[in-house]
């Protein structure tokens, strides 16, 4: 399951302007085998996020996770398998940028959870291997 939470699935667009902005409307297909409880979007150098602009349709924007370089979306839905979600940003040119600048996607899945009855059946087995040591 490590590897679940280390995946990224990385979308890279590149763009160039000087001391411009430009407003960045995303749909993304879920087209993993696992749903996605969030998504970070990360800013290459010469660049930053207007934070004020950040939103979703169906994940929540984490002002406190995020920074200028970074917009965080958690919570709200989960986006199962062949779902869509659609994000909308504004990016502004750095004063010293030159060249261009791009920002990548990074899907973040979400947590497996055992369901009840099987930490029922764990709690129980552990309670059976203790009387059996105690006895």
């Amino acid at each position: 399951m490590k590897f679940l939470s280390t995946l990224a699935v990385m979308l890279f667009a590149a763009c160039s302007f000087v001391n411009a902005a430009a407003i960045v409307s995303e749909t993304k297909v879920n087209d993993t085998d696992f749903s996605w409880g969030g998504m970070k979007v990360d800013l290459t150098p010469g660049a930053k996020f207007v934070l004020s602009s950040a939103s979703s349709d169906k994940f929540i924007f984490d002002l406190n996770a995020s920074s200028e370089n970074q917009l965080v979306f958690t919570g709200g839905n989960v986006i199962d398998p062949t779902e869509e979600v659609n994000f909308l940003f504004t990016i502004v040119a750095d004063s010293s940028a030159s060249g261009s600048w791009g920002y990548s996607f990074e899907f973040i899945p979400t947590p497996v959870v055992p369901e009840p009855a099987t930490m029922a059946m764990l709690g129980l087995g552990g309670l059976a291997v203790l009387r059996k040591r105690v006895c």
